[in-house]
């Protein structure tokens, strides 16, 4: 992931106020730009970043989802159905081939190449699903285990999908919940303001209105804040 944001840095200025998921939805887009280049070069039919969209992130998206879901970050080819997935996830980066752990369990496994990369994918997974099926799932959602995934989805939803995730959200991270800091170091008022400021863009008047009834009074911070 560092080694990306770095060649990104050095062929596009990044802003100093661009928010975390702008920086991973740049670094998507430059990693789908070089794997098409790299496909072209080797002469595949099938090489323009649409194509490798929904060939390799859209499935990958929602095996990472899935994952997540059990909150697993290693995943295995029984994960996809179409197993050549895990293979281009390598070639573009997303996907690190591990080897067995034991000469008894020889089934192939694969991580992240960042814990982070996950939880952005499974965020845009999330965009894309039918709205009541995304309904259900914030529904039963443990908010600070899933945080990050979150964060993300304040900065990639847009319109009445985020305004329905908001409303559904935002008391769960305003009300004091005893077990939230069991999933995250940071109290739930800190973790509210890290989600609304992945929100780079001007504000629906009935999201400002959701905000403003849940923002609370103060925010909390520690010494273990991350």
């Amino acid at each position: 992931m560092l080694t990306v944001l770095c060649l990104l840095s050095a062929e596009h200025s990044l802003q100093a106020n661009t928010t975390r998921t702008e920086i991973y939805e740049a670094m998507h887009t430059f990693i789908l730009q070089k794997g098409a280049e790299k496909l072209k070069n080797a002469g595949e039919e099938a090489c323009e970043e649409g194509d490798i969209e929904s060939r390799t992130v859209q499935p990958l998206a929602e095996v990472a989802f899935n994952a997540l879901k059990h909150d697993d970050y290693i995943i295995s080819l029984d994960d996809f159905d179409d197993p050549a997935v895990a293979e281009r996830a390598c070639d573009l980066g997303y996907l690190i081939k591990e080897r067995p752990p034991s000469f008894t369990q020889r089934k192939e496994r694969y991580v992240f190449g960042h814990k982070t990369l996950p939880e952005f994918l499974a965020a845009k997974h999330c965009t894309k699903m039918e709205p009541r099926e995304r309904e259900e799932w914030w529904k039963g959602l443990e908010v600070g285990l899933n945080e990050s995934v979150v964060s993300f989805l304040f900065g990639l939803l847009e319109g009445d999908a985020l305004c329905q995730m908001a409303s559904i959200v935002l008391p769960e991270m305003t009300q004091s919940n005893p077990y939230y800091t069991h999933y995250t170091n940071c109290s739930e008022t800190h973790q509210l303001l890290r989600c609304l400021h992945q929100i780079h863009r001007p504000l629906p008047q009935n999201l400002e209105n959701r905000i403003l009834k849940f923002s609370p009074e103060t925010i909390q911070l520690n010494v273990k804040c991350t």
